[in-house]
């Protein structure tokens, strides 16, 4: 099985279908071919927006949930202190490009690894924006530390598990989720966390968003679950601050499964089986948003994809294939002002 879905994907999808090649059919790290190499990089680059909510994880991942897990009292000033150090050294990790030099990697680089946006497009975040991020950080931490009747119902419990990835096959597709904390309650019984960074939400998507951790850890043969209601689902905004618990039954999952249905239907005709060739990427349609272009990490190997070209992934074992002819097929980013090429195209809250 090669495809691989996740609301990410489907979000991918919806916006443009290169970035679906890129980021989720070409991207791999450890790929010798030039073009799946890059498409990788690329996928790391985030927005000052998605870098603070990732550092605010990643400050819980290691601060806080190792408190819980020693059942001690975690000490919040501390938190606040490591995560704005950790800041500092993933903007300075960026600022450098480190995550381009050569044999640099996630698992080398550990928590500091971080590829800003703008450093790698020549529009580089400033101090001033950076010392607002770290206090939009520290922020959300205290946020949690206010949240005292959950933090109570929370602490005390046997097991924690900070970014917890379960996946299970439906249509002949790969279900991917990534869950924020789970921790753990009597035979069968566990918590799910969802932290958020912002202040406002879509209760919709929200929802979605928990009946597909419900939907995984059923269906998921390491998770002993037996029944969606044997799970607490806790949706944890950290902008607002606010506490959302909620209930999720069958008919949560029918509507669930009908909606991923219809996106691996819809992946599916896009990507076929998923396999890697360098030539199909003509057969992806551009984004009828131009927007989308001018903000978008692959926006130089899209529209000039020929040099990144030069054989198939030896992981394919697949023959040589032609670059794409870019006068043809391709668009460069100063047209955006013109045509682009156009892409065909009841749940209830506690």
């Amino acid at each position: 099985m090669s495809l691989e879905w996740s609301f990410s994907t489907d979000r991918r999808m919806r916006k443009c279908q290169r970035q679906v090649f890129f980021g989720n059919i070409a991207s791999w790290h450890n790929a010798k071919d030039p073009l799946r190499r890059e498409s990788f990089l690329l996928s790391q680059l985030k927005s000052i927006d998605a870098w603070r909510g990732s550092l605010v994880h990643e400050a819980i991942r290691s601060f806080v949930v190792p408190s819980w897990q020693a059942r001690q009292a975690v000490a919040w000033d501390r938190v606040v202190e490591e995560a704005r150090k950790l800041g500092v050294r993933q903007f300075e990790f960026s600022e450098k490009r480190r995550y381009r030099e050569t044999g640099m990697s996630k698992s080398k680089a550990k928590e500091e690894y971080c590829a800003l946006f703008g450093h790698d497009f020549g529009a580089a975040p400033t101090q001033a924006e950076l010392a607002t991020t770290l206090d939009s950080v520290e922020r959300s931490i205290r946020n949690l530390a206010g949240l005292e009747m959950f933090l109570r119902h929370v602490g005390g419990r046997n097991f924690y598990r900070p970014e917890t990835a379960v996946s299970a096959e439906y249509n002949g597709v790969r279900i991917q989720g990534v869950i924020d904390l789970v921790f753990g309650g009597s035979y069968g019984h566990y918590g799910v966390v969802d932290w958020k960074d912002y202040s406002a939400s879509s209760t919709t998507e929200a929802r979605l968003q928990m009946s597909l951790y419900a939907w995984l850890m059923c269906k998921a043969a390491a998770w002993p679950v037996s029944a969606p209601e044997n799970l607490e689902l806790w949706e944890v905004n950290l902008g607002l601050p606010a506490v959302q618990q909620y209930r999720i039954d069958q008919t949560a999952f029918d509507e669930l499964e009908d909606f991923i249905y219809r996106s691996t239907e819809s992946l599916r005709a896009l990507c076929g089986e998923g396999l890697y060739a360098p030539s199909d990427l003509a057969n992806y349609d551009y984004t009828e948003n131009p927007n989308s272009c001018r903000f978008c990490p692959y926006q130089n190997v899209c529209r000039e994809p020929e040099p990144w070209i030069v054989i198939a992934s030896t992981s394919t074992k697949s023959k040589t294939r032609q670059p794409i002819n870019s006068d043809t097929s391709l668009f460069r980013l100063s047209d955006l002002t013109g045509t682009v090429p156009a892409v065909p195209i009841g749940l209830t809250r506690d």
